[in-house]
């Protein structure tokens, strides 16, 4: 009797925002979801952990933000990688960040719901993204969109691997590599004044 293989799972191009996307998404957001978008594509956090974030955990003297923490269906528990990580905040997320100190700095978390409640899972989120990739025209994506772009990107600008494992809170590369990591494109101008040298 022949054994019977599965068939092999063809892996799909991971799916990211293209520069003129993410242009679009910041300059025509506004309000809190301007800077959550912001936070999202500088940073690569999961939903879960930013709608878990509080202003207690952002130092914006050594622009370090501390991720310990999600939310998920209303519950609060440790990440999904187990561990607490340091992470190094970008000069586009402590923008976003001060910027969102005028709608929540009262409150313990730093991003609300309409009814300035945490919010009980990044599904509404999600929504309004979905809504707003529709409205401007934009390839429909989602958190984890957001999440593959960041880490795209940091690859693409050639920051350190291990750097962007720890930011992402990734501990494989493969895992990062395989469903995180969208097209890089290098810049071939540079190569060609390499080149002409």
């Amino acid at each position: 009797m022949d054994i019977i293989k599965a068939p092999k799972k063809i892996l799909k191009d991971v799916k990211i925002f293209s520069i003129d996307e993410i242009k679009i998404l910041i300059n025509s957001s506004t309000s809190q979801f301007k800077n959550i978008i912001i936070v999202l594509l500088f940073q690569g956090l999961r939903g879960s952990e930013l709608i878990a974030l509080k202003w207690s955990k952002i130092d914006f003297t050594k622009s370090i933000i501390t991720i310990d923490e999600r939310i998920r269906e209303g519950d609060t528990d440790i990440t999904k990688s187990k561990r607490v990580r340091v992470i190094d905040m970008l000069p586009q997320t402590k923008q976003a960040l001060i910027n969102q100190l005028h709608f929540t700095q009262s409150y313990d978390y730093v991003f609300l719901n309409q009814y300035n409640r945490p919010y009980a899972s990044p599904k509404t989120i999600s929504t309004t993204l979905k809504k707003f990739c529709q409205k401007f025209n934009i390839n429909v994506g989602t958190l984890h969109t957001l999440r593959a772009t960041c880490n795209t990107l940091y690859k693409q600008f050639g920051l350190p691997n291990d750097w962007i494992l720890h930011q992402i809170g990734h501990l494989e590369d493969s895992v990062n590599h395989r469903h995180y990591t969208g097209k890089i494109k290098p810049n071939f101008d540079e190569i060609g004044k390499l080149l002409s040298h």
